[in-house]
């Protein structure tokens, strides 16, 4: 599954220039769209890892790909939302417990870290649990189906997708080390753009091959699940 991985970005006649534009798009990064842009691609790769397909082309479809990121995005603030609130509510709790001082006060800073510390938990656990929903949002073509809740937790709870999630945390890990040594001269600054379009392909091809794994849709080629969904939510990649 690593070696798959590592090599996908790359993949094929088009792998360098795919990797070129990829990076140059993320280049752009501050005008926001080109960041749904390489997330829709990325998740579009996600896909082509459950059904172990070649590498999408970057530059097709192009608003469908925006709106694929839109959708992912969706997806992942929604799983953070709940612990995001947790996360506010500790610290005007403990705000107003340092203003309010004695027992009361120590009162509020003990609920504040309690909740403070759900709020963290929550976050690790949506980071974990979010990959699953995008890909079977991208896999039944369905915005709805990205929540999912018992169909996404079966998926993230299997051992197969634990696995590439793992591997997929170690990626992160050797890119942050490549990043910082990059980052030391004005050429390698100018190549972390390419990097972060590599690994996050290789992340959602991981997180892809993991679902595919564990919910048994792996499968050589495609077929099955895009724009199949009877969902009310469901539509083409070009829409919510």
């Amino acid at each position: 599954m690593l070696g798959d991985a590592i090599s996908f970005p790359i993949e094929g006649d088009d792998g360098i220039k795919r990797l070129a534009i990829g990076g140059g798009v993320l280049f752009l990064s501050f005008l926001i769209v080109p960041i749904f842009w390489i997330l829709g691609y990325a998740a579009r790769c996600g896909l082509a890892g459950v059904r172990q397909e070649a590498p999408p082309g970057i530059t097709d479809d192009i608003g469908g790909q925006i709106v694929d990121g839109l959708r992912a995005f969706v997806v992942s603030l929604v799983y953070s939302l709940v612990p995001l609130i947790l996360l506010v509510i500790a610290f005007f709790v403990g705000l107003a417990g340092a203003f309010e001082g004695g027992n009361a006060g120590a009162g509020a800073g003990v609920l504040a870290l309690v909740l403070g510390l759900v709020g963290l938990l929550g976050f690790l656990a949506a980071a974990y649990v979010f990959p699953a929903g995008v890909i079977r949002m991208m896999d039944e073509d369905s915005l709805g189906a990205g929540f999912g809740l018992g169909a996404v937790t079966d998926a993230a709870f299997d051992s197969d997708y634990f696995v590439a999630w793992l591997i997929a945390i170690g990626v992160g890990i050797v890119v942050a080390v490549v990043n910082q040594i990059l980052a030391i001269t004005v050429v390698g600054l100018l190549l972390l753009p390419f990097v972060a379009f590599y690994q996050q392909v290789v992340t959602f091809y991981l997180y892809g091959r993991g679902y595919g794994k564990s919910t048994g849709a792996e499968r050589m080629g495609g077929g099955g699940g895009a724009g199949t969904s009877t969902d009310p939510l469901s539509g083409t990649g070009d829409s919510f």
